[in-house]
């Protein structure tokens, strides 16, 4: 039986406390070890942003691949890392790894992956430091800022899901009930996601929109 290694991350301390997207991706990379007949031998997590290489449990996983000859089980490229250049030189090292939500893309499908991923960090990044910022023009305190912010994404989120409502439901009836029919259903629609741009539907980014509706 292939052996392999599982790799889980969120950006904030917020989301690895309760779990929010931590559970999404452990269920796809389970199920998906499952259906491939895949014995998953160790597992580890990572609270920290994506654009840093020097993680902890990033580290380790790398480390048990290299020990045990295993693949690199991960739910979503962008959870791996937010930099092209670390994905390149992942793909050229002897290290083997599977993006669940698309287990079968090629090299250069990945490399076009990770670059939307590169630039979906860096615009969420441009778009939280405007936020910041204008807060600060409004005199709210940094502290009070974040959780302002915090908040305002929180209801523009809600939003986006009420709207999105309707279509989910359209797509259940169609027979799209699974999180990977709809995530299909979604981008072959072009529907877009809450970050915009070219960013594509995955299993987490649908099981998020599921569990708010």
């Amino acid at each position: 039986m292939q052996k392999a290694v599982a790799y889980y991350r969120v950006s904030s301390k917020r989301q690895g406390k309760s779990g929010l997207g931590l559970d999404a991706q452990r269920k796809a990379v389970r199920d998906f070890a499952a259906y491939r007949k895949i014995e998953i031998i160790a597992e580890f997590t990572d609270v920290e942003s994506g654009k840093k290489d020097n993680r902890p449990g990033l580290s380790n996983v790398l480390d048990a691949c290299k020990e045990h000859n295993a693949i690199l089980l991960i739910a979503k490229l962008d959870r791996l890392a937010r930099r092209l250049i670390f994905i390149a030189t992942l793909m050229e090292s002897s290290i083997r790894f599977i993006s669940v939500d698309k287990p079968h893309a090629d090299e250069y499908e990945l490399h076009i992956d990770a670059a939307n991923a590169q630039r979906e960090s860096k615009i969420i990044s441009q778009r939280t430091k405007d936020a910041l910022q204008a807060a600060k023009c409004r005199g709210i305190k940094l502290g009070t800022a974040v959780k302002w912010l915090l908040r305002k994404r929180r209801r523009e989120y809600k939003a986006f899901a009420k709207q999105l409502r309707p279509k989910i439901k359209g797509f259940q009836k169609m027979g799209f009930t699974s999180v990977r029919a709809l995530a299909k259903v979604l981008n072959d629609k072009k529907i877009k996601t809450f970050t915009g741009g070219n960013s594509r539907w995955h299993l987490s980014t649908v099981h998020r929109l599921l569990k708010e509706l």
